[in-house]
């Protein structure tokens, strides 16, 4: 048994390890009590990334009566069915996060591409160069569905970052940073203006309290 704290900026997490079974002394099957308070969008993230790297299902238990006794003695308001729906929906929270992220980088493709082909020749921007970072932003986009669908997300989050760079570098309305030394972006995304071809949205970022339980033998 065991009981660790951690945080990381707003994330705060206690993990407690305990007993649920065994007779006696000598007992076999534990859990990990993880408690978890901080911004909605976070939680979910960690809780993707848990699941994506157990070996097992972390809400499933092997010792069903075992485990409603110990809920029902220590967590009385937690049920396997409400902790196993609460991992399944802050699952299902971060895919439509991360899958809203690409959708939203599909459109400002779309849109810089079409700003691209309006133009011929504008000093400081090549158009050439344009449309080699157009097709590497398309190639990047189906490496970020892929990484989706294999549930690794920091591979999603290095594409989408990659597009965000060549659709920066692509847009003819950034052609006005060029400077004698070459061509220099001196904005971040933050501050550069697309027309909406870029958008990010931010998450609510709601703090919740949350138990989740998964069993280590």
């Amino acid at each position: 048994k065991w009981k660790i704290q951690t945080r990381s900026g707003p994330l705060k997490v206690t993990i407690l390890s305990d007993t649920y079974w065994g007779f006696g002394l000598f007992n076999s099957s534990y859990l990990n009590v993880i408690k978890m308070i901080g911004p909605k969008s976070i939680i979910a993230r960690l809780i993707f990334d848990l699941d994506a790297s157990s070996p097992h299902t972390p809400w499933e238990f092997k010792h069903g009566k075992s485990i409603n006794k110990y809920l029902m003695k220590n967590y009385s308001d937690i049920t396997v069915k409400g902790n196993e729906k609460g991992w399944l929906d802050l699952i299902d929270t971060c895919k439509e996060n991360v899958n809203e992220n690409i959708q939203l980088m599909k459109e400002a493709i779309n849109n810089i591409e079409k700003k691209v082909d309006s133009v011929d020749n504008l000093n400081g921007w090549s158009k050439d160069k344009a449309e080699v970072s157009i097709a590497a932003a398309k190639y990047d986009l189906t490496i970020a569905i892929e990484a989706l669908m294999d549930r690794n997300i920091p591979s999603v989050e290095r594409a989408i970052a990659r597009i965000e760079a060549g659709l920066i570098e692509a847009n003819p309305d950034n052609a006005m940073n060029e400077e004698s030394s070459g061509f220099v972006i001196e904005k971040s995304l933050e501050t550069i203006s697309f027309d909406e071809d870029l958008i990010i949205k931010s998450v609510n970022d709601e703090t919740i309290p949350l138990v989740d339980l998964s069993e280590a033998e």
